[in-house]
Order: structure tokens, then C-alpha cells, then sequence
């Protein structure tokens, strides 16, 4: 598995409350975001079981690590992110998580399976080709 770069994060300015809904963010969402990645009810901490715990939905807790002014937040979210990379990454390599759902959760933070193909054509003359591919496919099934 190779890692691949991680995308940069867009920073947005806090809306100004032209009416409709007021947000839930304030200073004890911090605090509770930090609660909840020291005291990880989950298997594994995630954004989802951040979302859950704090009562909203994972579209909110995106859209709050966006905000200008919310560094504290983002930087909570992206430990609970490191942990949960941490975590994946060393219970798949001893075996306490399944295989698939590790290869799963690290493919969310940038490892991929790498698989190599060499495809040449040596002979441009179409009867060769076939008589090469015919030899190929007779090595295959013996």
C-alpha cells in the first residue's frame, strides 16, 4: 500500500446570521469533541461517532471545520482522524481488526493497493500476435 497526498482544506468566514437557525457551535462543542476523543465510546474514533456524540450530523462537523475561526475545532477533528489512522494501522498489522475493514479505513487516509501490469506488444505482424497470444494462453492452463 502506497499514501497518497491529502488534499488542503478550504477555510470559509463565519456566515452572518441573516435569520434562519442559529448554529450549536460554541466553546463546550470544543470541549466535548476533546471528550469524546479521550473517552472514544467507539472501536474506532470517527467523524460519524464525533457527529453522533455531539447530536448533529457529519455535514455540520464539516462545515464547522471550514469556519474561520474554529482552528481549535479543526485541529480536534484532525486528532480524532490521526488516531483513527493510528489505531487501523497498527490493530490491522497485528491482527485485533479485520483485514478488510482496515484496508477499508486506511484507503480514507490515503493508502492504496498498488498493482503492476506490463503490457507490450513485441510483434506489430498480426499472425505473429495471435501465434504469441495462442503460446501464452497455452503456458496458462498446464
Amino acid at each position: 500500500m502506497t499514501k497518497q497526498p491529502t488534499k488542503k482544506r478550504t477555510v470559509k468566514k463565519p456566515p452572518k446570521n441573516k435569520g434562519g437557525r442559529p448554529t450549536d457551535y460554541n466553546d463546550k462543542t470544543i470541549s466535548k469533541a476533546e471528550k469524546y476523543l479521550s473517552d472514544c465510546p467507539d472501536a474506532l474514533p470517527s467523524v460519524v461517532g464525533l457527529a453522533i456524540y455531539l447530536e448533529v450530523t457529519t455535514k455540520t462537523i464539516y462545515n464547522w471545520s471550514k469556519v474561520e475561526g474554529r482552528e481549535k475545532f479543526l485541529h480536534t477533528l484532525e486528532k480524532i482522524q490521526d488516531a483513527q489512522h493510528k489505531m487501523a494501522l497498527n490493530k490491522g498489522i497485528t491482527g485485533a481488526f479485520n483485514s478488510t475493514i482496515t484496508k477499508l479505513v486506511l484507503a480514507n487516509h490515503g493508502y492504496h493497493e498498488k498493482t503492476e501490469s506490463d503490457i507490450t506488444i513485441r510483434d506489430k505482424d498480426p499472425s505473429k500476435r495471435k501465434s504469441r497470444i495462442e503460446e501464452l494462453l497455452s503456458k496458462t492452463q498446464t
